[in-house]
């Protein structure tokens, strides 16, 4: 199917979103919507090659569902009650940047003649692929260079990209490929709106431990306020030449351009309070074990049973077909389904409303995962019933009885600084209640509401 109406931005198919032509001015909007994520891990659209011309147009952000930084709320004039602390998601380790060089030459957008550069997402099994048709302006030489990523729904901590550089029209070239992990990330800052980014600046991770061992090079890191900490690594499926610096590692290939090349860099995060080292280690050596294409058979395979009982047809307007698949794939990409998270105002896609959790969830999102995935939605619920003891303690701060759910939270405590519109929005309490009656009405499980839902309902009053 062709784009038939102009106020579509991307062309109307059935099981894709995708993009033929590169406009930087709109690059941070396609950086969202070519977001990878599986409801922990969330990686943006963003070009895996650094250029100094995307300054300004690009935002490279990777995110962990539930994994923050706090600040003091500062206020003019602040009073009982009022929320004391942000809670901001944080950009952690960037693991997708590759550079690749021929005959010295960097191949950019930026630079030689780009005769080819599309980059989609296939709904049926969640894979990210950028296709590049690069021209040297000095040789005349011409590559084609695909990146393919996903992240895996069936590995909660577990992403991999693989590189693919084929010569067209020569034989013989110096190429190398460069393949980074960057620990020094920053948030973007608010500039006085705390929904558009963070309330602090700067570096926020500080490295505790490098890891290299058995081909995986890793980064350790703590958080300086809420002491939270983050193992990130990758490990490449050949063995290149390391380098090593300051919250940094990378990885170099060298090739006589005489024949195709594919590398596949696979990538982890763990958040967790303790073994994070060891469970980074195990689960790079299990992914490469596996290999690229076999996490591609597992992530097809979760797809597939989700559209079964997700999927909604429609005729007559294919427009609002392609709408109605990629908002449920992005639901999917976005929703916690550990009973640990939630799902954020801008899922995994951004820093947006600092990776808060709103009434949005029971409200607008809940009913579509009772319908098509119930367990969805009851990790929802047990989400919202590990925040009881922070709901009552903050009911005894107002001077109130039972409990009283927080506006905007990561990790149970209000974070809205703006008290009118945050904790006076004690609709919050009947929102979680009525997904709660929705849960039950549709899936008879009166077995959660005598164990967790009953306790909700009757300290919420």
């Amino acid at each position: 199917m062709k784009q038939i109406n102009p106020s579509i931005i991307y062309p109307i198919e059935n099981w894709h979103v995708s993009e033929t032509e590169f406009d930087i001015t709109t690059n941070q909007r396609s950086e969202t919507i070519f977001t990878v994520g599986n409801g922990y891990i969330g990686i943006r659209g963003c070009l895996e090659e650094n250029s100094s011309e995307l300054e300004n147009h690009t935002l490279p952000g990777t995110y962990i569902n539930g994994f923050y930084e706090t600040a003091p709320i500062i206020y003019g004039e602040a009073a009982h009650g009022y929320a004391k602390n942000h809670q901001t998601i944080l950009n952690v380790p960037n693991a997708l940047p590759v550079t690749i060089t021929m005959d010295g030459e960097k191949i950019s957008l930026f630079t030689g003649k780009i005769t080819n550069h599309t980059r989609k997402i296939d709904f049926k099994n969640g894979l990210y692929e950028r296709y590049i048709t690069w021209t040297s302006a000095k040789t005349g030489k011409q590559i084609a260079v695909t990146f393919s990523r996903l992240v895996s729904f069936t590995r909660k901590h577990i992403a991999a990209l693989k590189i693919q550089v084929i010569p067209i029209n020569f034989t013989q070239a110096d190429i190398t490929i460069e393949s980074a992990l960057q620990g020094a990330v920053t948030n973007q800052e608010h500039e006085g709106d705390p929904r558009a980014g963070a309330a602090f600046s700067g570096q926020v991770l500080r490295t505790k431990e490098t890891i290299q061992q058995n081909g995986i090079l890793g980064l350790v890191q703590e958080t300086l306020a809420s002491k939270l900490e983050i193992a990130s690594g990758i490990k490449h499926s050949m063995p290149g030449e390391i380098t090593q610096k300051t919250d940094f590692w990378s990885e170099k290939w060298y090739f006589d351009g005489s024949e195709p090349i594919e590398i596949t860099k696979f990538i982890s995060y763990v958040a967790t309070t303790e073994n994070n080292r060891e469970m980074l280690c195990n689960e790079l050596a299990t992914a490469s074990s596996l290999g690229f294409d076999t996490l591609l058979q597992e992530q097809t395979a979760f797809l597939t049973d989700f559209w079964e009982t997700a999927d909604i047809q429609v005729t007559g307007d294919d427009a609002l077909q392609h709408a109605l698949r990629f908002n449920a794939f992005h639901l999917l990409q976005s929703v916690g389904r550990d009973g640990k998270t939630n799902i954020a105002a801008k899922g995994v896609t951004g820093e947006g409303y600092e990776g808060h959790y709103f009434w949005d969830t029971e409200i607008f999102i809940f009913p579509f995962f009772v319908f098509t995935k119930p367990e969805i939605a009851k990790k929802l619920l047990e989400h919202r019933y590990s925040l009881l003891p922070n709901a009552k303690e903050r009911a005894r701060d107002l001077a109130c009885s039972g409990a009283l759910f927080p506006w905007r939270t990561i990790n149970g405590e209000e974070a809205s600084a703006y008290y009118p519109a945050g904790t006076a929005q004690i609709h919050i309490n009947a929102d979680i209640m009525h997904a709660l009656k929705l849960y039950v009405e549709v899936t008879g499980d009166t077995q959660f509401l005598r164990e967790k839902g009953l306790e909700m309902l009757i300290k919420r009053d």
